[in-house]
């Protein structure tokens, strides 16, 4: 450093609008970075499956305290805690990009490369320790379609739940298996949510209802065994309102919840407009 400051004292070629020249050709200089030893990737437990092998259906009350006092500790808890420590980084509900991929192609979606590569243990182990450890109770799984790695989100779920997180799953149901459900319930996943945006499968809408029947049919079934919460999310489009309309209703006779994403071009780009 004193080599460089001796030498910038002889003159500098940096503008005269800088206020302090010598720190601006210093920051401006490559300088050998330490080398530090690289720490050894860090890996998810295998999970124990099952741990309970033969759960049995709760009652109503039951189901619902259970996910009352989840949702206290997972949402309320933390989100007064990032009230009081405001000067704080806490967030609420961070995403966790496990998958970039998909098994689907939707027209409004912009997850369509197929050759990225998702999340490896070491970065979800990583985030999840972290997350934690800043105050998150909340992590919502995101792609891409989450399921093309089932053993990978399990590991996930099992991992998170043991340290009392809430693990939100979004998935199209495609590659949802009884299995599969059978082993993120054991694991302690705390919602799926089922993107479906028509009854009927249409070229034009693929997150269709029909080809995925007995695996939602079964996800509903098993909710009172493993405590776990369903919902539909339902994008609309142009071509989907009465579809919008029956997949609202059929939710409701199942009592489970839904959300809506409206999916279209900009108003600007509208012949009314």
């Amino acid at each position: 450093m004193a080599e460089i400051v001796e030498e910038l004292d002889r003159g500098t070629n940096a503008p005269a609008f800088r206020i302090d020249k010598k720190l601006h050709q210093i920051l401006y200089r490559d300088t050998a970075r330490p080398q530090y030893e690289k720490e050894p990737d860090a890996v998810l437990p295998e999970p124990i499956y099952p741990m309970r092998p033969d759960p049995r259906e709760m009652t109503q009350r039951e189901y619902y305290k259970q996910n009352a006092i989840r949702t206290w500790k997972s949402w309320g808890k933390p989100y007064f805690k990032s009230r009081w420590h405001s000067d704080e980084l806490r967030p609420i509900i961070p995403y966790l990009f496990t998958e970039w991929k998909c098994n689907l192609d939707c027209h409004y979606c912009w997850s369509y490369n197929n050759k990225i590569k998702g999340m490896t243990e070491d970065v979800a182990r990583r985030s999840i320790d972290w997350l934690h450890g800043i105050g998150s109770r909340v992590i919502a799984l995101m792609g891409g379609e989450p399921l093309l790695r089932p053993k990978f989100i399990h590991k996930i779920v099992y991992y998170s739940a043991k340290k009392d997180i809430f693990v939100y799953l979004p998935t199209n149901g495609r590659l949802m298996t009884p299995e599969i459900i059978d082993q993120l319930g054991d694991a302690g996943i705390a919602t799926f949510n089922l993107a479906i945006d028509s009854v009927k499968l249409r070229k034009s809408l693929p997150k269709a209802l029909d080809p995925i029947r007995e695996q939602f049919d079964y996800l509903v079934k098993r909710q009172r065994y493993y405590g776990y919460t369903v919902m539909i999310n339902i994008n609309i489009c142009h071509n989907n309102m009465d579809d919008v309309r029956e997949l609202t209703k059929i939710a409701h006779d199942k009592g489970i919840a839904t959300d809506y994403h409206i999916n279209e071009s900009p108003m600007t780009e509208q012949d009314h407009f």
